[in-house]
């Protein structure tokens, strides 16, 4: 049985796997419109890994 952790990271390392600023990742709008949701911890946002690999996933291109 293959047990998977979800863990939750900064804003610094969610931008780094996604390959933007983490300025980017700080603006609502910007995470409305790619469809990743953030949660606030401490006053700090927070990303579920799986959730940025899923928005990877979905940005792939398909080729041929």
């Amino acid at each position: 049985m293959k047990v998977m952790i979800n863990q939750a990271v900064n804003k610094i390392r969610a931008a780094a796997i996604l390959g933007v600023r983490p300025a980017t990742i700080s603006d609502p709008r910007w995470r409305r419109r790619v469809g990743l949701r953030a949660t606030k911890v401490g006053g700090c946002l927070r990303f579920l890994e799986s959730e940025l690999n899923e928005l990877l996933e979905r940005g792939k291109e398909k080729f041929r």
